[in-house]
């Protein structure tokens, strides 16, 4: 996260200077909403790393694929997005490949279906998809929160605040709870 910081900064400066825009409004349910989704996203990288300790990680990384799915699901409570019938339909097709990707080297039967859904990897990959769903819907959230602005540039000031709450509070972790990564 913190080297992502120094970029997203330097993309404020220079669309701010392109085009002259200036930081929109950021009431409370930006604020509180920024936090979430820079939270979230910490965690679902916490949980993707997890996975490369798994035997089976692509069987994992794909369950964690199912966030279009939780995604949708999420804008739909939160935001109030309307689902159509053939987006649903797509997204349960696309949920379906994935299972079958998941089993894609193992004998087709009942017994591996069920042993695959019921593995701690895939528990791993789906709350991972879990929480990069709840982190884009609520960037999107607080880009809707913030008052005046333009769609990209809303966007970008939310990412570059975003990206420094993550390095500030994942960096203030490492420091106190593990000093000796964050120096090296």
């Amino acid at each position: 996260f913190s080297y992502a910081c120094p970029i997203a900064w330097l993309c404020v400066i220079f669309y701010t200077g392109l085009t002259g825009a200036s930081l929109a409004g950021l009431p409370f349910t930006f604020w509180a909403w920024i936090n979430i989704a820079a939270l979230t996203q910490v965690i679902f990288t916490v949980l993707l790393v997890q996975l490369f300790s798994h035997r089976s990680f692509a069987a994992a990384v794909a369950f964690s694929k199912t966030e279009v799915l939780q995604t949708a699901i999420f804008e739909a409570l939160i935001l109030g997005v309307v689902v159509t019938v053939q987006t649903g339909f797509a997204i349960a097709l696309g949920v379906f490949a994935t299972v079958m990707l998941a089993l894609v080297k193992t004998n087709l039967s009942l017994s591996n279906v069920r042993q695959s859904i019921m593995s701690r990897q895939m528990a791993i990959g789906l709350a991972a998809g879990a929480f990069l769903g709840f982190c884009t819907v609520s960037y999107g959230a607080a880009m809707q929160a913030m008052t005046g602005g333009s769609l990209l540039s809303n966007a970008i000031y939310a990412a570059a605040i975003g990206v420094t709450i993550q390095a500030v509070c994942f960096g203030g972790y490492l420091y106190v709870v593990k000093r000796g990564e964050f120096i090296a």
